[in-house]
C-alpha cells in the first residue's frame, strides 16, 4: 500500500494565494520601523531580491531548459518537438545566444539586450553570418533571443534554448545558471555518437543536481547515426548506468531529433531502415513530456516556488536573529567582540592550518581505500584482458581497446570517489560548524544571553555546497589524470606497431600491468589531492566570510548604538514581534 504521505497532491491556486500571503508577511517585516533601523542596506536588498525571484517564479511561464554540450543538436532537437524550421542549426560556439521560446498569437522574433531594449529580427536573421553582423551593430549585448511562435505545445511550456555547455565547468555562464535557477524542468541532451563524457556527467553532478529538480529528462539525440538496434540499445544501457550512478531522478530516452523533424515537415528521412523504430522511441518521449511534464506541470511549478520560499525564509530569519544578538550587547561588549574578531582574523591561517591537517589524514585514508579497491579491480581487469585476446580479432582490439581500458579505468575511479564523497561531505561540514560555534561561543563569553542559536545556521552556506568541492576534483581528475591513463595505454599500444617481432596486441600492455597499476595509483593520488585541496579553498572562503559577517553585524550593531535610543528592552520586544511573523510564515509553509 502506498504511504499516505505520498498521495498528497498540490493545488497551484492554494500555493499561489498562500505565497502571495507570505510575501506580504515578509513585505510587513521589511518595511516594520525597527527592523528598517536594525538591518543594513545589504541585509534588506538581499531580501528584497528574494521577493524579486519569488514573485518571478509565480509569474513566469513553466520553463524547460534544454542543456547540453555543444554539437549535440540542441536546435534540431527543439524544431522537431515543434514540427517546425524555429530556430537556427547554423552556429558556431562564438555566436550562440540564450533562446526563449513561448507562445503568442502571432510569431515574432526579437534580440532583447542586457539594458531591457528590444530588436526586431527577422528569422534569416537567425542564422550565424546574419546575427553575427547584427550583434556588430547592436547598442548593447544580447541577453536572449525572445521567440513567440503560435505552437500548441508553448501553449503549456516555454523552451529555453541555451549555449553548448562546453567550458562552463571552469565558471558557470551567469546566464544560463539564472536560467537553471528559475526553470522547472530540464531536458539533457547528450549524442549518442560521444556518449555522455566525463565532463558531461560532472555538468549533470554539479550544476543540474543542485537545483533539485524533480524531472530531468536525460536525451540521447542522433540515434540515427547508428545502424544497429542492438548498438542503441548498448549505448543506452551504457549511459542509464553512468546516470543512475549520479541521480536516480532522471529518465533517459534513446531519440533522433533529425529524424523526427524530418517526419513531422515530410521531408526525407535520415535513415530508412530504422524509420519506424526511430518513430515508436520518440513517441515514448513525447508521451512522457506529456505526462510527467505538462500534465503535472502546476505541481512542479508549486514544489519549486516552495522550495525557494523556504530557503528565503531561513536567510531573513538568520539575518534578523543575528543583528539581535548583537544588539544585546552593551558598547562595551561590542567593542570588545570587535577586537576578538580582528584577534581572530589575525589568526585564521593557523586555524586552516589546523583544519588541513585533520582534512589530509581523512582523505589520505580514503586514498589508501580507493587504491586497495582499484587494486583488487585491476587484477580482475588483467584476467578480461588475457580471455579478450584470446576471443578477439587484431583488428577490433586495434579499433576498441584504447578506449575500452580508459573508460573502464575513469569509471572506477569515479566510482571510489562517489562512494567517499559522502564522508569526506561530512568531514568538511563537521570542520566548518566547529569554527562557526567557536565565533558563537566569542559572544556568549562576553554576554552572559543564552543563544539560541548558532551562526551556523545563516552564514555557512558555502560549505553545504560541498558537492561542488568534489566535482571541481573530478574536473581535474578527467583533464589531468585521465590524461596519464589514456597515454600510458596508447604508449604500449604504439610499441606494438613499432615492433615487427610483436605479434600479439595485448602482450605490451600486460608485461608492463604494473606500470598501468602505478599510472593509475597516481591518478588517484592526484585526484584526491585535488579534492583536498578544493575543499580547503572552500573552507578558507567560508571562515573569511564567516569572520566578515560576525564583524560586520558587530559595526551594524555599533552604528544602530551610536544613532538610534535603542533600548534592551525594545530590542527584545521588537524581535519577538518580528519572531510571530516568521513564526506565522513557518505555519503557512506547513500547510505544503
Amino acid at each position: 500500500m502506498d504511504k499516505l504521505q505520498d498521495r498528497f497532491v498540490l493545488d497551484y491556486e492554494d500555493v499561489e494565494r498562500e505565497i502571495n500571503l507570505i510575501l506580504d508577511y515578509v513585505k510587513e517585516l521589511r518595511n516594520d520601523s525597527f527592523i528598517k533601523r536594525i538591518l543594513s542596506k545589504a541585509d534588506r536588498d538581499a531580501i528584497l531580491r528574494w521577493e524579486s525571484l519569488i514573485k518571478e517564479k509565480l509569474d513566469e511561464e513553466f520553463s524547460v531548459v534544454v542543456i547540453g554540450d555543444f554539437k549535440r543538436g540542441k536546435s534540431t532537437f527543439i524544431n522537431s518537438l515543434l514540427g517546425k524550421d524555429l530556430v537556427t542549426t547554423n552556429v558556431t560556439p562564438e555566436t550562440v545566444t540564450i533562446n526563449r521560446i513561448s507562445f503568442g498569437t502571432e510569431p515574432k522574433m526579437e534580440a532583447v539586450l542586457e539594458n531591457g531594449k528590444r530588436f526586431r529580427l527577422d528569422k534569416n536573421e537567425l542564422s550565424r553570418e546574419e546575427l553575427e553582423k547584427i550583434i556588430a551593430e547592436l547598442p548593447g549585448a544580447i541577453d536572449y533571443i525572445d521567440i513567440k511562435d503560435n505552437n500548441d505545445i508553448l501553449k503549456e511550456i516555454a523552451i529555453v534554448d541555451t549555449p553548448g555547455i562546453g567550458d562552463i565547468l571552469k565558471a558557470y555562464d551567469q546566464k544560463v545558471m539564472n536560467y537553471l535557477i528559475k526553470a522547472d524542468a530540464v531536458i539533457y541532451l547528450v549524442s549518442a555518437l560521444s556518449p555522455i563524457s566525463e565532463t558531461e556527467q560532472i555538468f549533470l553532478n554539479t550544476a543540474v543536481l543542485p537545483h533539485s529538480f524533480s524531472r530531468i529528462f536525460v536525451v540521447i539525440n542522433m540515434v540515427d547515426c547508428i545502424d544497429e538496434v542492438s548498438d542503441i540499445a548498448r549505448i543506452k544501457n551504457a549511459i542509464n548506468d553512468k546516470v543512475k550512478a549520479i541521480t536516480r531522478q532522471a529518465n533517459v530516452f534513446t531519440i533522433s531529433g533529425l529524424d523526427e523533424f524530418c517526419r513531422k515537415t515530410d521531408q526525407k528521412r535520415p535513415n530508412p531502415a530504422l524509420v519506424d523504430f526511430l518513430e515508436a522511441n520518440y513517441e515514448e518521449f513525447e508521451t512522457a513530456i506529456q505526462s510527467d511534464i505538462v500534465i503535472q506541470k502546476m505541481v512542479i511549478k508549486s514544489e519549486r516556488v516552495i522550495q525557494t520560499v523556504k530557503q528565503m525564509v531561513v536567510d531573513i530569519e538568520g539575518r534578523i536573529k543575528l543583528i539581535s544578538n548583537m544588539l544585546s550587547n552593551s558598547k562595551e561588549e561590542l567593542d570588545q567582540l570587535e577586537t576578538k574578531y580582528e584577534q581572530e582574523n589575525i589568526q585564521v591561517t593557523t586555524i586552516i592550518k589546523h583544519s588541513s591537517e585533520a582534512l589530509h589524514e581523512e582523505i589520505k585514508r580514503y586514498s589508501i581505500e580507493a587504491k586497495d579497491w582499484m587494486s583488487l579491480f585491476l587484477d580482475r581487469l588483467k584476467q578480461e584482458l588475457e580471455s579478450i585476446g584470446q576471443s578477439q580479432t587484431t583488428e577490433t582490439l586495434q579499433k576498441h581497446l584504447q578506449f575500452y581500458l580508459s573508460d573502464h579505468v575513469k569509471e572506477a575511479i569515479l566510482l571510489c570517489v562517489k562512494a567517499h564523497r559522502d564522508k569526506i561531505e561530512q568531514k568538511i561540514n563537521e570542520i566548518a560548524r566547529d569554527y562557526s560555534k567557536s565565533l558563537a561561543d566569542i559572544v556568549v563569553s562576553i554576554n552572559k544571553f543564552d543563544m539560541n542559536f548558532l551562526l551556523s545556521d545563516i552564514s555557512w552556506t558555502g560549505v553545504d555546497s560541498a558537492t561542488f568541492v568534489l566535482n571541481e576534483g573530478l574536473t581535474m581528475m578527467g583533464m589531468q589524470s585521465f590524461g596519464v591513463i589514456g597515454m600510458a595505454i596508447a604508449g604500449y599500444l604504439r610499441q606494438n606497431r613499432m615492433s615487427k617481432k610483436q605479434q600479439d596486441l595485448l602482450q605490451p600492455i600486460l608485461t608492463n600491468f604494473n606500470k598501468v597499476t602505478q599510472d593509475v595509483f597516481m591518478a588517484i593520488d592526484k585526484t584526491y589531492e585535488e579534492i583536498e585541496k578544493n575543499a580547503l579553498k572552500i573552507l578558507e572562503q567560508a571562515y573569511r566570510g564567516q569572520l566578515e559577517k560576525s564583524l560586520n553585524a558587530v559595526k551594524q550593531a555599533q552604528d544602530v548604538s551610536k544613532t538610534e535610543n535603542i533600548k534592551s528592552e525594545e530590542v527584545k520586544e521588537q524581535i519577538a514581534n518580528a519572531m510571530e511573523i516568521i513564526f506565522s510564515i513557518h505555519k503557512s509553509l506547513e500547510k505544503f
